[in-house]
């Protein structure tokens, strides 16, 4: 199961995929999945696993991290 995130125009979903990874949380940006390099401000989460409060955490953090880039702009 995979769930797309469309970020906002201008995002950078490779640096927030390097920012994530730094925290152990691993998601793909979304230029991953077009061979003319489009998607650049989506992500794609996977998700199968049990609700957890790891989960959860995980998520917060990713939020923080997508915030603090659209801040950056």
């Amino acid at each position: 199961c995979v769930l797309w995130l469309e970020l906002p125009e201008g995002s950078d979903s490779s640096r927030i995929f390097q920012l994530a990874l730094e925290q152990n949380i691993s998601i793909n940006p979304g230029s991953l999945f077009s061979p003319s390099n489009r998607y650049q401000h989506c992500i794609r989460l996977s998700y199968g696993l049990p609700w957890s409060d790891k989960i959860e955490k995980s998520l917060k953090i990713l939020a923080e991290i997508c915030q603090q880039q659209r801040n950056r702009d």
